[in-house]
């Protein structure tokens, strides 16, 4: 008999065909660091690659998981069941162990709205791409992605015979026929039933199942009851409980970003490495003494290392901030100590001028004091000027009440005014220029217009045919109702330069019956709006 040193020369025994690529054979693989070293680039090229990159630790167990998952799925008709609680790095090291082996990785995408329906959608996109492409596929489905039992059951068709029943209508099929024909024939193989069964054994032989499935609960033993297939065809990787290796590599992944010194890094991954152990043997205890079993996940040791950057972090922000006011309150205590020196010089030199300042102060409140009682007088007689033009100012508000008041009155009439003077047609002024002997109206308007223009009478022969009189017609037939632009000239007088004289004039006009505006109205249009006008400058003025 042999010794098992003398044949094994490397524990643990580990076989692949994927660290040398001048050898591609499956072969013992003595160097473990060079296939971790090997299993690393794969991770960094997987990153590369994928939308989502992975944050593996690849320690030995890990890579022992990886090459059994490699030689699976390389193997004819290679499934794997992969046992282990959440967080165990099942679904990572499946993923990294299908891009090792070359092969495509299909998932599916659970959602709320995901169904029945989507599940046989995805199933055939799967199915024609390794039946109908004949492409390598690893279907990796975990437990957290199977909603319903009977995405299992399909699932177990599918390790059973390479196929789910009734999953292909009519249409797929002549799709199946389509792509898969000239392969069949190639193969010998010709007719529908035969063409279906060669698509048949190309999805047994391209596709590989890989399920990650947890243990806990009562749900994994149902469904190994339900589903034999899941146990019979697969081939079982059990994820047990990370190795003291494993958890000091991790440690050592997370910790080494973390500033700490060489000894204190250290000793920090044996506490947390110390930790997790203690959490083991606590619940072996737990398991004797209830007789139940509480697992502990891999997610556990990483929750608790996250915590310990946290809290380190935390601390040392607030040490940082203590000792960042400390060196600010250091700071100011020696700036004030300078401070209070350079002061105390400065004070014993300014103590002569200090005094003399006292002096002239002195001095300055004696004068201040005499000016207090000058500004008293003078306070006195401006409070008397005050209450003077205070009652000057009520005068005046009283007068600005009177004002606004006449005002108030004027304004309507002026404005009504002037509407009467817009709406005026030439055609009234002209036939008013047009008259030959105007009626009396038309006269006391022209005379009232000349007296506001500043228009001279013509003196003229009176009746009795021996004194001269004032004749305001002819010189407002010429300088005013000829003008073309009167009307614009009476919009535009300055109402509020009217000389006194012309008012003098022009007030007499208001009490003369003659002078009213309707009846003014009777003798011409454009007579009856300038009277208007008139009448409105003087109750304006």
């Amino acid at each position: 008999k042999k010794q098992w040193k003398s044949v094994v020369k490397a524990e643990p025994l580990i076989f692949g065909d994927f660290v040398d690529s001048k050898h591609v054979f499956y072969q013992e693989i003595l160097d473990h660091q060079h296939l971790s070293d090997v299993l690393q680039n794969f991770l960094m090229d997987y990153n590369q690659l994928a939308k989502r990159g992975m944050e593996l630790v690849l320690f030995l167990a890990a890579v022992q998981h990886i090459c059994r998952i490699v030689r699976l799925l390389k193997t004819p008709l290679g499934n794997a069941l992969l046992v282990g609680v959440g967080g165990s790095g099942r679904k990572s090291l499946a993923a990294l162990a299908t891009f090792v082996a070359e092969y495509e990785l299909f998932q599916i995408e659970i959602s709320k709205s995901y169904g029945l329906a989507d599940w046989h959608d995805d199933l055939k996109r799967l199915l024609m791409r390794v039946g109908g492409n004949a492409k390598e596929v690893t279907f990796l489905l975990a437990d957290t992605q199977v909603p319903r039992e009977s995405f299992l059951e399909d699932t177990s068709s599918l390790l059973n015979n390479g196929e789910v029943p009734n999953l292909f209508n009519a249409e797929d099929k002549s799709q199946i026929m389509e792509v898969c024909t000239g392969p069949a024939h190639s193969a010998g193989r010709s007719g529908q039933a035969e063409v279906i069964a060669f698509f048949v054994e190309q999805c047994r032989r391209n596709l590989h199942l890989v399920l990650a499935l947890s243990p806990i609960g009562e749900a994994f033993r149902r469904r190994v009851r339900m589903f034999p297939a899941i146990v019979n065809c697969c081939t079982i990787d059990w994820f047990m409980e990370w190795p003291d290796a494993a958890l000091r590599s991790v440690a050592d992944n997370f910790l080494h970003k973390v500033d700490l010194a060489e000894d204190v890094f250290h000793g920090t991954v044996e506490i947390c490495v110390a930790m997790q152990k203690s959490v083991f043997a606590l619940v072996e205890r737990f398991h004797r003494e209830v007789q139940r079993y509480y697992y502990v996940t891999p997610t556990s040791y990483l929750e608790l290392i996250n915590a310990f950057k946290e809290v380190l972090q935390s601390k040392r922000d607030e040490v940082s901030y203590n000792k960042r006011r400390y060196d600010e309150g250091l700071e100011k205590l020696l700036s004030t100590e300078e401070q209070v020196k350079t002061m105390t010089v400065e004070l014993e030199e300014m103590r002569p001028k200090l005094k003399q300042t006292s002096e002239e102060t002195a001095e300055l409140m004696t004068i201040i004091e005499r000016k207090q009682e000058e500004a008293s007088v003078t306070q006195a007689n401006v409070s008397k000027e005050e209450e003077a033009c205070s009652q000057q100012a009520e005068a005046a508000r009283v007068m600005k009440e009177e004002c606004q008041a006449d005002l108030d009155q004027a304004l309507p009439a002026l404005n009504a005014a002037l509407d009467a003077l817009k709406s005026l047609k030439k055609g009234d002024i002209v036939e008013v220029k047009n008259m030959k002997t105007p009626p009396e109206g038309v006269i006391n308007v022209s005379k009232a217009l000349c007296w506001c223009f500043d228009v001279k009478a013509k003196k003229v022969t009176a009746a009795d045919g021996r004194t001269k009189v004032d004749d305001y017609w002819e010189p407002s037939k010429k300088s005013l109702w000829g003008d073309p632009k009167l009307q614009d000239r009476l919009l535009s007088y300055d109402k509020d330069n009217i000389p006194e004289q012309t008012m003098q004039l022009l007030r007499p006009l208001q009490d003369d019956p003659d002078f009213d505006p309707e009846v003014i109205k009777k003798a011409s249009v454009a007579a009856f709006g300038i009277c208007k006008w008139v009448r409105a400058m003087i109750v304006y003025d």
